[in-house]
């Protein structure tokens, strides 16, 4: 099921703390796998000692992605990101993706949780540059966060609210956003 994306925030805080054990400074440069780490960067590790997730002061490039700084990567404990916030507008699975907004991906790269960087029309739905698109493994359209209205099937929706479908590309379900919170 999927769960809401203000939900989905809080429970990525929540497992990103659980599965950590310990957590440290870098006292000098590191490198985990083809990207080095530098002094003061700070690295937590799952309990079978992979990284799990690491804070850069500086931007880093991790699995071909360029990360901003001051930002977590979140990992897989195969190493592959999970969770990024990209220095610069990127292109992944060919969707262009905005910088500095959470972009999510599943363990195979392909993207999860797709910042728009540009207004984009995904199976009908117009979706303006910022909004959030939630999207299966395969590529298909599951939900998404607007921030300006949008119209499916003939149906307005206002700004600041999630939308969920169903398999044939129905509203499943609606959430209002609290205005002024910063869900991404």
């Amino acid at each position: 099921m999927i769960k809401g994306f203000a939900v989905y925030l809080l429970a990525a805080v929540v497992v990103f703390l659980q599965p950590c054990v310990t957590a440290e400074v870098l006292e000098k440069d590191m490198k985990f796998g083809d990207t080095v780490f530098s002094r003061g960067t700070q690295v937590g590790y799952y309990k079978s000692g992979k990284v799990y997730w690491v804070h850069p002061k500086r931007p880093v490039t991790v699995n071909g992605l360029r990360a901003a700084a001051n930002y977590n990567i979140v990992f897989y404990p195969s190493g592959k990101v999970k969770q990024i916030r990209l220095a610069s507008q990127t292109v992944i699975d060919g969707k262009k993706c905005a910088a500095n907004y959470l972009t999510e991906l599943y363990e195979s790269g392909k993207l999860y949780i797709w910042p728009l960087a540009e207004p984009t029309t995904i199976e009908g739905i117009k979706l303006h540059n910022r909004d959030f698109a939630i999207l299966s493994e395969d590529g298909n359209l599951m939900g998404m966060m607007i921030h300006q209205q949008v119209t499916i099937k003939g149906q307005k929706y206002m700004p600041n609210a999630e939308i969920y479908l169903n398999p044939d590309g129905t509203v499943k379900e609606v959430k209002q956003l609290e205005s002024g919170v910063h869900y991404y």
